[in-house]
């Protein structure tokens, strides 16, 4: 079977076909899994083999480019807004060119489940399509929660939940929020990696103040704070405390007595 393999691969490339094509466009996912509304950001890259440069995004382009989404394998998600996801987008002429968006912002893809995503670009010597990349979306592992009323609205309760999901050989915490009437979920706010020896803490105050404490590692923790009130939940700011580690105190030597 090996044997057969390199042949017909040996055949293509006397044939003139070439792997390097399939990168002519390139998707590349920042995050391979990420928490329900959490940003999707993605790179995508393109090699313009026109005669004349590829615009994207105006009146006068001569190029579009979008995504096909597919959830779970058996449905197709349409975007979720109309326009040019790459915004207005020159590449010159034998060029590559990439460029950095938020795939939330134009695709709902805030279902908890796995998604299958590939970059189309309509250039005009033709279509060109990236590889297939995965999605995958998850709630997080929650390690606490409380609820509470939302300052200026006394109608809405929000409940913050402590959440941390595995990513990049380490484990980070976000503060997810949700509220209900309405089933409102706003964006997680990542807090950075956590090392969960203490628990971490929320602490929600009357005026909408919220305070978190995790550890961070062995000798440092982190105290953040973020406002939630009727405008929304935003981010304030973070202080990072270091403890050296103490050093071991040698005994000190005596002279035996004569």
């Amino acid at each position: 079977m090996r044997i057969r393999l390199l042949a017909v691969a040996t055949l293509a490339m006397l044939a003139g076909w070439c792997p390097a094509e399939e990168d002519v466009l390139r998707l590349e996912l920042e995050h391979a899994s990420v928490l329900v509304r959490e940003p999707i950001l993605a790179r995508v890259s393109l090699v313009n083999q026109e005669g004349a440069d590829l615009v994207f995004g105006v009146a006068a382009a001569n190029a579009t480019l979008g995504f096909e989404v597919e959830f779970d394998r058996d449905v197709w998600v349409d975007p979720s807004r109309a326009g040019s996801p790459v915004g207005i987008w020159r590449v010159a002429a034998g060029r590559r060119l990439e460029t950095l968006l938020d795939l939330g912002q134009w695709y709902p893809l805030a279902k908890r489940g796995r998604f299958y995503i590939r970059a189309v670009a309509q250039t005009p010597s033709g279509v060109q399509r990236s590889r297939l990349v995965m999605l995958d979306v998850v709630e997080g592992l929650e390690l606490t929660a409380l609820t509470r009323g939302v300052a200026g609205r006394p109608e809405a309760l929000r409940t913050y939940s402590l959440r941390y999901w595995p990513r990049d050989r380490r484990e980070w915490l976000f503060l997810c929020v949700s509220e209900t009437p309405g089933e409102l979920i706003y964006a997680p706010v990542s807090l950075g990696s956590v090392v969960r020896v203490a628990p971490p803490t929320v602490t929600v105050m009357p005026d909408g103040r919220v305070r978190v404490w995790h550890q961070t590692s062995p000798n440092s923790t982190a105290e953040s704070e973020l406002q939630s009130d009727a405008q929304g939940v935003r981010f304030v700011n973070q202080k990072i405390t270091t403890q050296r580690p103490s050093t071991p105190q040698m005994p000190v030597s005596r002279a035996p007595k004569k």
